[in-house]
């Protein structure tokens, strides 16, 4: 049993430096204008979060981002469920009528910015 834990454990290894050796970035084999799209998506995110903009005016900026094509490599549909998750999370912000989950909801904000750079390749907050 333990050497089968270990060759799971070697296995699973093996596969995380292997995947993070073919591609620096999860959205790496999305489409060009997807991933220029999860960009701006993360620049109202940030903007949001330094206190630039509103959680309404950001959540209405993510919302008219262009639509994402789902079609080619499955990368393009993980961005297009980044954004929603965006979206979503900045509507939490804006409805939630518990004031004592701003935190938790920002924090949230923030969570979902740090998945889309991530998957861009770029450094979290």
């Amino acid at each position: 049993m333990k050497n089968k834990l270990t060759g799971v454990a070697l296995l699973i290894a093996l596969m995380v430096v292997f995947t993070s050796c073919t591609s620096n970035s999860l959205y790496a084999n999305a489409s060009a204008q997807n991933r220029d799209i999860a960009t701006q998506a993360l620049n109202i995110a940030d903007d949001f979060l330094d206190g630039i903009i509103s959680a309404n005016v950001a959540s209405n900026r993510v919302d008219n981002l262009a639509d994402i094509d789902r079609d080619g490599h499955p990368a393009n549909g993980i961005i297009d469920g980044h954004i929603s998750l965006l979206h979503t999370s900045l509507m939490m912000v804006i409805y939630d009528p518990v004031e004592q989950n701003n935190d938790a909801n920002w924090d949230t904000v923030l969570e979902r910015r740090n998945t889309i750079a991530e998957g861009l390749g770029l450094s979290t907050r």
